[in-house]
C-alpha cells in the first residue's frame, strides 16, 4: 500500500511539474514584449493612462465609500494595483483595484460584526496580505483555471443582488440620515434597513437629496452629450464647487456631510502593525478573504476573456491572477482595499488605445499625482454627490440579458442564479457566493450522476451489440456507462441490485469498459457489491477495465478482492475480448459450457430509444 501511494504521489508531482512547464507563470512579464515600441507609442499610452486616471481615481473613492472606508483607501489601492498591473498581469489592459463586489463584500462582513467594524480600518493591511496570499498562491499552483468551472448563473445573481443591496445602503448619504437604531447598532438585514431607511426620512435633508439629484442629472448629461469626456470626476467637481458656494448663504448646504480627506503624508508606504492578536483575527477574517479571493478569481477570468475579445489573444488566467494578488500584497503596504479587476476601466482601456503595458503603469502614476492634488480639495465633495454616482455605478450591474439567459436557459441555471440572488439579500455577502456556488455543483453532480446500463449481447456477426431480446437467465452481463463518481455510486450500486432480484441468476459481468472517474465513494459500494453476491453464492466478474479503472481498482486493493481471475482488462485492439473472457470465466464457475445469458435492460433507457425512433 505504502508502495503503491510513493507511486501514485510520483506520478501526480510529475503531471504537475509537466503542466506547470506548459503554461509558467512569468514572474516578471514586463521585460517580454517590447519589440517594435517607439515613440508615438509612448505618446499613445501617456495620454491613455492619463485620461484613464481620470475614471480611476473618483471610482476608487466611490468603492471605498461603499466599503465603508476613507477614500484614501481606495485611492492608494487603486494607485498601487495599476502600478503592479502594469508590470506583472498577462494582458496591458487590464485594469487592477477596487471594484463593486469585493467593495461590498467587505462593508457586509464588517457591518455583519459590530465588534470587529470598530477595528475596519486597523484589520485592512491584515486583510489584503491574506487575500494576495491567496490569490498568488492560487496562480502559482495554477488555481485560476478552476474557476471557469463555476456557473455563471452564479456570479449573475450574485451581483444582482449585491447591486440592489448597494442602492440601498447608498441612500442614507442620499438623505444624509443615519441608519443607527434607537437601541443601538445597525439594521442587519435588507428589510430591516429599508424599514429603518423610510422610519428616516421625515429627517431626511432637501439639500442632500437636491445634490445627489444634481449630481445623477449632470453625470447622465455628460455622459449622452460629452461621451469623451471624464463625467465621473467632473460632475463631482461642479457640485462639489457649487455646494460649497451655496454654503455661504444657506445653512443646510453648509452642513452637507462631505468626504473625509487626507494629509499628503497618508500617501507614505509603510509596514503594516497588525497587532499582538494577530493569529485571532487571522482566524476571523479567513472566511472572508477566501470570499473576496474566489470573487477576485471570478472577475479575474470574466475580464480577461471580455479583453481577449476585444484586444487580442487570451493570456493564462493564472498570469493575470498572479498580478492581482501580487496588488492586494503591496495594498497592504499603502492603506489599500482588497483590489479584482475592473471590467469597466479595463474595456476603456481598450477603448483610449493603451498600446503597451506602460499604459497602465502611467496610469498609477498619474493616479498618485491625482491623489496629491485632490488632498486639499476632497473634504469639499459632499457625500451625497459621491453616493448617487455609486448608485449609478451600481445600476450598471444590472445585466438583464444575461439575467434572462440565466434564468430561462435551464432549470438548473435558473435554480442556481435563484439561490444565490435570495442568499445575497439574506445571508453576509462572503456566505453567500459560496452558498451559490454549492447550489450549482450540486445541482451538476445530480445531473451527471446518472450512469445508464445497456442491454448488450453478441450478435450472429460475434460482435458485442445492444440486445433485441432477452433469454432467461444464468448470466448477466451488464454495460456501465457513464462517471462513477461519489454522486452516482448509490445510483450504480442500486441499479446493479435490480438484476439480482431474479433468481436464476448465478452470474453478474460488469463491463466497465465505458466508465469513467471512480472514487472512494463507488469502490466501497462495488465492494459491498461483492459482499452481497457472495452471500447468495453467487459471482461478480468484471470485463472491460481501463488502465485508469485499474489503477483504482489496484491502489484501493479491490483487485484482490475480486480475484485476479475475475478482472480482465480492455483490448484496444480488440474491444470484445476481455468480455468473451469474462464469458468464457463465467461458464467456468457454472462449471458448464452452456448457459443462457441475460443482458441488464435499461427500461426507461429503451423507451425513450424507442420513442425517438417512432419519431
Amino acid at each position: 500500500m505504502i508502495k503503491a501511494a510513493s507511486r501514485k504521489l510520483k506520478r501526480w508531482a510529475k503531471s504537475a511539474q509537466a503542466t506547470a512547464h506548459r503554461h509558467p507563470v512569468d514572474a516578471f512579464p514586463v521585460l517580454r514584449g517590447w519589440k517594435g515600441y517607439d515613440l508615438p507609442g509612448l505618446a499613445a499610452d501617456l495620454r491613455a493612462g492619463a485620461s484613464l486616471a481620470l475614471l480611476t481615481v473618483p471610482q476608487c473613492m466611490a468603492y471605498a465609500l461603499v466599503a465603508g472606508l476613507p477614500v484614501i483607501h481606495g485611492i492608494m489601492a487603486g494607485t498601487m494595483a495599476a502600478l503592479v498591473a502594469g508590470f506583472l498581469c498577462g494582458s496591458r489592459h487590464i485594469s487592477v483595484g477596487p471594484a463593486t463586489a469585493t467593495a461590498f463584500t467587505t462593508f457586509s462582513f464588517f457591518a455583519a460584526y459590530p465588534e470587529l467594524g470598530a477595528r475596519q480600518v486597523e484589520l485592512m493591511p491584515l486583510l489584503c496580505l491574506m487575500v494576495g496570499l491567496i490569490l498568488t498562491l492560487g496562480a502559482v499552483f495554477r488555481f485560476g483555471e478552476l474557476v471557469q468551472y463555476i456557473s455563471r448563473a452564479v456570479m449573475v445573481g450574485y451581483l444582482t443582488g449585491a447591486a440592489i443591496l448597494i442602492i440601498v445602503n447608498q441612500v442614507k448619504d442620499v438623505l444624509a440620515v443615519s441608519l443607527v437604531l434607537p437601541e443601538g447598532g445597525m439594521p442587519r438585514t435588507l428589510p430591516s434597513t429599508v424599514v429603518r431607511l423610510v422610519e428616516m426620512v421625515p429627517e431626511s435633508s432637501w439639500a442632500a437629496l437636491l445634490t445627489a439629484a444634481a449630481t445623477l442629472g449632470m453625470y447622465a448629461a455628460m455622459r449622452k452629450w460629452l461621451p469623451g469626456w471624464p463625467a465621473f470626476i467632473l460632475a463631482l467637481a461642479l457640485v462639489a464647487g457649487a455646494a460649497a458656494l451655496l454654503g455661504r448663504w444657506s445653512e443646510p448646504f453648509q452642513e452637507l456631510p462631505r468626504v473625509a480627506g487626507w494629509q499628503v503624508g497618508d500617501l507614505a508606504l509603510r509596514l503594516p502593525e497588525f497587532g499582538s492578536q494577530w493569529l485571532d483575527d487571522v482566524s476571523m477574517l479567513f472566511g472572508l478573504a477566501a470570499a473576496l479571493a474566489f470573487i477576485i478569481s471570478l472577475e479575474t477570468t470574466v475580464t480577461g476573456k471580455g479583453m481577449a475579445a476585444k484586444a487580442g489573444p487570451r493570456t493564462p488566467p493564472d498570469q493575470d491572477l498572479y498580478g492581482v494578488g501580487v496588488a492586494n500584497l503591496v495594498a497592504s503596504f499603502a492603506q489599500g482595499m482588497p483590489s479584482s479587476t475592473s471590467l469597466t476601466r479595463s474595456a476603456m482601456a481598450v477603448t483610449l488605445g493603451i498600446r503597451s503595458r506602460l499604459g497602465m503603469i502611467f496610469n498609477g502614476l498619474f493616479c498618485l499625482a491625482l491623489a496629491f492634488g485632490l488632498a486639499a480639495f476632497v473634504e469639499m465633495i459632499p457625500r451625497a454627490a459621491l453616493a448617487a454616482l455609486v448608485i449609478a455605478m451600481a445600476c450598471k450591474l444590472f445585466n438583464l440579458r444575461q439575467f434572462a439567459i440565466c434564468l430561462r436557459a435551464t432549470r438548473s441555471d435558473a435554480a442556481t442564479l435563484l439561490a444565490t440572488l435570495a442568499a445575497t439579500l439574506i445571508v453576509p455577502l462572503y456566505i453567500a457566493v459560496f452558498a451559490g456556488v454549492a447550489v450549482s455543483i450540486i445541482l451538476y453532480l445530480r445531473k451527471a450522476a446518472h450512469p445508464e446500463l445497456v442491454e448488450y449481447a453478441f450478435n450472429e456477426e460475434g460482435a458485442l451489440a445492444e440486445a433485441e431480446s432477452r433469454n432467461i437467465p444464468a448470466i448477466s452481463i451488464v454495460h456501465v456507462e457513464g462517471d462513477l463518481f461519489f454522486g452516482a455510486a448509490d445510483l450504480f450500486r442500486n441499479q446493479i441490485q435490480q438484476t439480482m432480484r431474479d433468481a436464476n441468476l448465478r452470474v453478474i459481468i460488469l463491463r466497465l469498459r465505458n466508465a469513467r472517474n471512480l472514487d472512494a465513494t463507488s469502490v466501497l459500494a462495488l465492494d459491498e457489491l461483492v459482499g452481497a453476491v457472495r452471500r447468495d453464492q453467487r459471482h461478480l466478474i468484471i470485463s472491460g477495465v481501463t488502465k485508469n479503472v485499474y489503477s483504482v481498482l489496484l491502489n484501493s486493493g479491490m483487485v484482490d478482492r475480486l480475484g485476479r481471475d475475475n478482472l480482465f482488462v480492455h483490448s484496444p485492439g480488440n474491444p470484445n475480448l476481455s468480455t468473451r473472457n469474462a464469458l468464457i470465466r463465467a461458464q467456468e464457475l457454472l462449471g458448464t459450457k452452456e448457459a443462457d445469458i441475460q443482458i441488464f435492460v435499461d427500461r426507461a433507457k429503451k423507451e425513450k430509444q424507442n420513442r425517438q425512433s417512432k419519431s
